[in-house]
């Protein structure tokens, strides 16, 4: 298969799973493993890190008016009901936080794993069954999630 159309498969990998809660670069790896391209070649690193940083770009232009909004209204929000507590700046923040300071401590980890295909199958697994979990428990207990998007 040419470049061409390899990089037309995994710019479709791209775009589908940018939007969905899976691992977009996770599927990028597994079809560059699909599609016989060394995880170590330099080039295809480069490509993995380029396209991510243009989806990256997509969906932030594709929500600048949100994020604007969110940094005009902080921190009591639109309707004037927030605090600075539950803001969605600030729980972006504390995201933030509790998803760095991990991945900080366990860097050496995870890039000895980061290019493991059975270590992102298993990700992956352990992942998806973790949110049917979560939305199985939350649909038994009548709980709903508060969304960002009114």
């Amino acid at each position: 298969m040419s470049d061409y159309w390899i990089s037309v498969v995994l710019g479709l990998i791209e775009g589908l799973t940018e939007f969905l809660p899976v691992s977009s670069t996770a599927h990028l790896r597994i079809g560059e493993a699909l599609l016989n391209i060394s995880l170590q070649d330099p080039y295809w690193k480069m490509y993995t890190i380029v396209i991510q940083m243009g989806a990256i770009f997509a969906i932030t232009l594709l929500f600048l008016g949100r994020i604007i909004e969110f940094f005009r209204t902080f921190p009591h929000g639109e309707d004037g009901q927030q605090s600075f507590w539950n803001h969605p700046l600030t729980m972006t923040a504390g995201a933030f936080v509790v998803t760095a300071i991990p991945s900080f401590l366990l860097a050496d980890s995870i890039g000895e794993h980061l290019e493991s295909i059975q270590f992102i199958a298993w990700a992956l697994i352990v992942g998806g069954i973790v949110m049917w979990v979560v939305d199985a428990w939350s649909a038994a207990t009548n709980r709903r999630c508060r969304t960002l998007s009114r």
